[in-house]
This record gives C-alpha cells, sequence and structure tokens, in this order.
C-alpha cells in the first residue's frame, strides 16, 4: 500500500499546484545534501517520463494488498498546510477512484506533534522536515528519536542511524546516507516524501552579501 502511494503521487505536479512552482524534488534529505543519491529522479515515483506505467503499478499493487478501491483514511494536517493537504487529498481520491474515502483533518501544531508522538497504531500525517545536516536527520527521523518520523521497527535501519551518529568521516557519511535513504524511500517505503518548498526571501535593492541558502 504505501509503494502504491509513492508510486501514484505526482509529485511534480505538486510542486506547481500546492507552491507555485517553488519547490524543489528530493528524497528524505534536503536536496542541497551531499547524501542524496544523485539518481533518484530516475527512480520509480520520482521520474516523470514513468509516470503512466508507475501509476498502472500503483493500481495493480493496490489490488493485490486487498484494496482496490481505496480504504477509509484521514490526513491529519496543519492548518497553514492546507493547499497542500488538498493537493494530496486529490491525489489519493484519483488513486482510490472515489472523494468518499480520504478526508483532511485540520489541527494545531500542538495536537499534530502530540499524535506523532504516539507509539499506538497507524495514522497519514502531512510532514515537513528540513534534513540536510546529519544531526537533524538523526533527530528527525530516526525511528529511536522520541518523536522520530519514521515508525519502523526494523533493526537494519537503526544500525544504519547508529553508523552515522558514530562517524566523523565525509565520506562515510555519503555512502551510508545514500544507502539508507535508498532502503527507507525505495526499498521499504517507510517514508514518502513529496518535495521541499522553496522560501521566497524579499529583501530591499541596498542589501548586498548575504548568502542565500539553496
Amino acid at each position: 500500500v504505501r509503494r502504491a502511494v509513492s508510486l501514484w503521487i505526482d509529485r511534480d505536479a505538486g510542486i506547481l499546484a500546492a507552491d507555485g512552482g517553488h519547490g524543489r524534488l528530493s528524497t528524505f534529505w534536503g536536496p542541497s545534501a551531499p547524501w542524496v543519491n544523485p539518481d533518484f529522479r530516475e527512480w520509480p515515483g520520482w521520474n516523470a517520463s514513468t509516470k503512466e506505467a508507475d501509476r498502472a503499478e500503483a493500481k495493480r499493487l493496490l489490488a493485490e494488498a486487498g484494496y482496490p478501491d481505496g480504504f477509509d483514511v484521514s490526513i491529519q494536517c496543519w492548518t497553514f498546510w492546507v493547499p497542500q493537504c488538498e493537493f494530496l487529498d486529490a491525489q489519493l481520491s484519483e488513486l482510490f477512484g472515489t472523494r468518499d474515502k480520504t478526508t483532511q483533518e485540520l489541527i494545531d501544531p500542538a495536537t499534530w506533534f502530540a499524535n506523532l508522538c504516539k507509539e499506538d497504531g497507524f495514522i497519514l500525517q502531512l510532514n515537513s522536515n528540513t534534513s540536510i545536516l546529519p544531526q537533524q536527520a538523526i533527530n528527525e527521523l530516526s525511528p529511536k528519536a522520541a518523536c522520530g518520523d519514521i515508525k519502523a521497527d526494523d533493526t537494519k535501519i537503526d544500525e544504519y542511524f547508529d553508523k552515522l551518529k558514530a562517524t566523523n568521516d565525509p565520506k562515510e557519511w555519503v555512502t551510508l546516507g545514500r544507502e539508507l535513504e535508498k532502503y527507507i524511500v525505495q526499498e521499504k517505503v517507510y517514508y514518502i516524501p513529496l518535495w521541499y518548498l522553496v522560501a521566497v526571501l524579499a529583501t530591499r535593492d541596498y542589501v548586498v552579501g548575504m548568502p542565500i541558502p539553496t
């Protein structure tokens, strides 16, 4: 089911529809991180040229899982992420073939974080992260983190994060980071990244020399 959802979502269309084109594709690592796999745009779900085939496979997987007509799902969403939630709602409705099974639950940040930290049951949350720096990723994504984004009981992920936390070698970080990224996003689909929002920063014409992160 997770793989079907990841294959179906048109991330390029989402950047245009929800954020006016101000977005960049990446996986769970931020797009500027050196440990992003350089070929991720060729992966199923990210490759625009194979979207038709990806969507056919998504339908097949959903039926194989026993949900040919989808399932009831509520998307938990921060109140200021309405356009992104509406896009995700529409995408799932297309996958399911009906709008009757998806709903949006707009909640305040405190409630959202409280739900993220729950250890019982499963929920669908539209999330955001800024995982560019190694320690950020360990704090935000690791299943061992108190409120980590990834809720997978998989010792292989724990081992990866332990190695990342222990090393100070930039080259080893790139190798491990890319292996972990591919394992979580492609092999197991524990996490379904959409895109990263590119913030628009306006300045006066006399402001000079200020570095703008990319």
